[in-house]
């Protein structure tokens, strides 16, 4: 069997109290013993009980594994709730403070961290998402609601399986979810090129309402008249002057968004992987379909 997932290791990163037992420690002994693990994909848990652990758990991964070349999943098992997870000590994580350790990793792989977070509302280290610095995974698996530790591992078993010998992940969600048949979760496999497309597509349609596109043309027809008054020029703004200046303002902030969120200073190859032009251009088309044609 070979890896067409393009990961060649997975990190279980485990920190519940003793009578959940090892969740993490039977995933991977299923995942062994059914044969969905190829010979050169190897797996490691890391029973971590506090932040400090956590932290030192993470670098060794960051110089034992990603400097060496490898390219892990990253596992979590612990308890979450739409505002962080809790460690084995007591300590809560919120999924914004730990963004940041995320990105540190994902840049470091060139943005191809796969985060999955085996607990109640994983989803939500999408809270992490900030338009000032890089994205804290590549792409994330988490559910929104409650989920049970014996459905977990039958959906996981099974999204391991398809996503390592197919390298299908709407496939692999799709046999996850299918094993959910209590718990009312519902997983999603999000990627950073599609959020970031989502947030374009959200601004294009916010920007571009008549409510709010006028009252933005008049703030910038008010600071251009201005600036033109004092550089001794009168003539107001014309409808085509106004349009390309809203339509600069705009496509600046997305771009000044899209430089920080995809790390091009650290990582230039993703200006190409994830095109500027190819996101925000479907995104237009998108916004432009939802409103009508307008």
């Amino acid at each position: 069997m070979s890896i067409k997932s393009g990961f060649n290791s997975i990190r279980v990163i485990q920190s519940l109290g003793e009578i959940q037992g090892q969740p993490g420690v039977r995933l991977c002994e299923r995942l062994s013993q059914s044969g969905a693990l190829p010979p050169d994909l190897d797996t490691a848990v890391f029973e971590v009980f506090d932040k400090a652990d956590l932290r030192q758990v993470l670098t060794h991964i960051f110089h034992s594994d990603i400097k060496k070349g490898k390219t892990p999943i990253l596992h979590f098992e612990v308890h979450g709730n739409n505002e962080g997870f809790q460690l084995r000590d007591g300590s809560f994580v919120t999924w914004e403070e730990f963004g940041p350790a995320l990105a540190v990793l994902n840049v470091a792989t060139k943005y191809h961290l796969l985060v999955i977070f085996a607990c109640c509302d994983g989803y939500m280290q999408i809270d992490a998402i900030g338009h000032d610095h890089p994205a804290p995974f590549a792409g994330l698996l988490g559910c929104a609601g409650l989920v049970s530790t014996p459905e977990l591992l039958d959906g996981l078993e099974a999204f391991y399986s398809i996503l390592i010998s197919e390298g299908n992940g709407s496939k692999a969600l799709e046999a996850l979810q299918n094993a959910v048949t209590i718990s009312s979760a519902k997983f999603d496999l999000l990627t950073c090129e599609g959020i970031f497309a989502q947030i374009c597509l959200e601004m294009y349609l916010e920007n571009f309402s008549p409510a709010y596109l006028a009252e933005k043309k008049l703030l910038i027809k008010g600071k251009a008249e201005k600036l033109r008054k004092e550089s001794g020029q009168n003539l107001p703004l014309n409808e085509k002057e106004l349009d390309n200046a809203f339509g600069r303002e705009l496509e600046e902030g997305l771009r000044a968004f899209h430089s920080a969120f995809f790390a091009l200073d650290l990582v230039p190859e993703n200006k190409e992987r994830f095109n500027f032009e190819s996101i925000t251009a479907a995104a237009r088309l998108e916004a432009s379909k939802l409103r009508g044609g307008t």
